[in-house]
């Protein structure tokens, strides 16, 4: 099933909006019986007044409470039997502001470090102004001081969703009391987040796909909002929608988001236009025009096809990432040259993704280097998290596509990834050069799909699994050792896990190749089994079917020239 996105949706946030309708009641029944039951987190029960200050289980859990997530749920909910009239419900959720209201009217006393923290306070505005609150002496003076909190440029998030969050929150302050110049003030400054959250092409800032849609969701509530209170739309806002074009080609034929950033396997919405026939996995709408495709800010992406003579999640996919480094204030990950294969109709080599905020060791694992597969280097110093990855070269024949990215990930490393899609095969080879400094060794690191079946008996330079029905093979053709296989580790480091959604990460094998000297090269073929290969010095050959297909030539700086015989 897909989600569509309705014009006019109350932007709702971040987890809150993607809670399930049985959730959702489950979450209104327990506030109306005395008790915090939202997310995946265990049942909390509370008492009026209520203590604010309360942190029984962890930061993800606090900051909901503070942004009042739980009481979009207590409205939102489908009326029934337990829940009762959404009248009753609006009351009740008046009352949960009164309360918190009573203890934070003092703003130099603040229960929670999240009292007064600039996204909850927005995503906060927006409830209150949602149950439509009443004026009155305490009302007025809580709107008031919240329009103050978010007008304050110190704690405003230029170029982040928290900040558009901020911006969405005055905005609905500005329709409830008819402040005009709170609205405009809102959209001026939206429009300027928005310039540097959203390019040309509709890639975003936030270097994760599943944000990208939820920045979507917030600029297209702007404006409905601003149109609702005749107020002026700044062209810069309508850069949303070229972000369903950069979701389209993100999908994968599983008709699920590649989870790569912070994004877990979710199921594409359909955001209409160009992502409809994606998030329909080819039932509705037009056929997007490009099986490959290259986004500026970082982002290969490459299929076979969009259905037709073969099933649509049967297709191959493949992600490659590039762009700039690591910030720490986007929801990316440190994943610059990793590379994502989906065939077979399976996801086979993966990202780790991302399991929520709420186990602070295991999201960082999961944004660290061990998260994703790539070439790591042991001996060579810390990861450079933020080193820029540039796209040296794309090229492309009848048979075959060509990316090139590079990088210095380490003090003393260059590393160069090249990835060329085999068009007729649906495989992938990868040539990874690396120079190192002394005493290094390169590590070719392959994070595989937590439901594979290992077969234990494949060559040392060979690792074959069956997942689901497909089986799947990688093939190092340089002679790199492979290592023992690591799987589920939590000592000394968290690494080998794959992370479906909050609380739930899975076991996940990580096949290793190394390799020690000066430079490093591995020659790696990624496919369902239906090629191999052999190296002699700077050559290789790639068979399919019994039949030479492709040589490759291993030349200078990192580059490798491609044939078809």
């Amino acid at each position: 099933m897909t989600q569509k996105l309705e014009e006019g949706a109350v932007a709702l946030g971040p987890f809150g909006a993607r809670d399930s309708a049985p959730r959702q009641v489950d979450t209104a029944v327990g506030l109306l019986q005395g008790s915090f039951d939202f997310y995946h987190y265990p049942r909390v029960e509370f008492e009026w007044p209520i203590d604010w200050s309360v942190n029984p289980l962890d930061n993800t859990w606090r900051w909901a409470l503070h942004s009042f997530q739980p009481l979009y749920s207590l409205v939102n909910a489908t009326v029934t039997a337990e829940t009762g009239p959404v009248r009753e419900r609006v009351l009740l959720a008046h009352s949960f502001i009164e309360d918190w209201w009573a203890s934070h009217a003092d703003r130099e006393i603040e229960p929670s470090p999240y009292s007064w923290r600039g996204h909850c306070v927005g995503l906060r505005a927006q409830l209150i102004a949602w149950v439509n609150l009443p004026r009155g002496e305490w009302q007025d003076a809580l709107v008031e001081a919240h329009a103050e909190e978010l007008m304050r440029e110190d704690v405003y998030e230029l170029g982040h969703n928290h900040g558009l969050d901020q911006d969405l929150g005055l905005l609905a302050l500005a329709g409830l009391h008819g402040r005009e110049d709170w609205g405009r003030f809102a959209m001026t400054r939206a429009a300027k987040s928005a310039m540097v959250m959203v390019d040309e092409q509709g890639a975003t800032a936030e270097q994760a796909v599943g944000y990208s849609f939820y920045v979507l969701r917030l600029l297209r509530q702007l404006k409905w909002n601003a149109e609702l209170q005749n107020l002026p739309v700044p062209k810069e806002i309508l850069r949303y929608q070229a972000i369903p074009e950069f979701l389209t080609y993100a999908t994968q034929p599983d008709g699920r988001y590649v989870p790569i950033g912070d994004t877990s396997p979710v199921a594409a919405f359909n955001a209409e236009g160009i992502s409809t026939w994606a998030a329909t996995k080819g039932a509705q709408g037009a056929v997007p025009p490009r099986k490959e495709i290259i986004f500026d800010r970082g982002w290969v992406f490459g299929r076979s096809g969009w259905g037709g003579q073969t099933p649509f999640e049967e297709e191959t996919f493949f992600s490659l990432r590039f762009g700039p480094g690591k910030s720490e204030m986007d929801h990316g990950h440190v994943d610059q040259s990793s590379v994502t294969y989906f065939s077979g109709g399976s996801p086979l080599v993966i990202d780790a993704a991302f399991g929520g905020y709420g186990d602070r060791a295991q999201h960082t694992a999961e944004k660290s280097e061990r998260g994703h597969s790539m070439v790591l280097v042991e001996g060579a110093g810390d990861f450079i998290r933020d080193a820029p990855c540039t796209l040296l070269e794309y090229s492309a024949s009848s048979a075959w596509s060509l990316y090139s990215v590079q990088d210095r990930p380490y003090e003393e490393v260059l590393r160069t990834r090249t990835l060329v899609y085999l068009r007729a095969e649906h495989a992938l080879a990868i040539y990874d050069h690396v120079v190192l400094g002394a005493h290094a060794t390169a590590v070719q690191r392959w994070l595989i799909n937590s439901d594979a079946v290992t077969d234990d008996d494949s060559p040392a330079s060979t690792f074959r699994a069956t997942v689901g029905s497909t089986r799947m093979e990688i093939q190092e053709l340089l002679g790199a050792e492979r290592g023992d296989f690591l799987r589920g580790q939590v000592d000394p480091l968290i690494d080998g896990w794959e992370s479906r959604a909050p609380d739930d990460r899975r076991p996940a094998e990580v096949v290793r190749f190394r390799q020690r000297g000066n430079v490093a090269t591995f020659l790696t073929l990624l496919s369902t089994g239906n090629i191999t290969g052999e190296s002699s010095g700077d050559q290789a050959v790639i068979y399919a079917g019994g039949d030479v297909r492709y040589r490759m030539k291993m030349a200078a700086e990192g580059r490798i020239i491609v044939t078809t015989v």
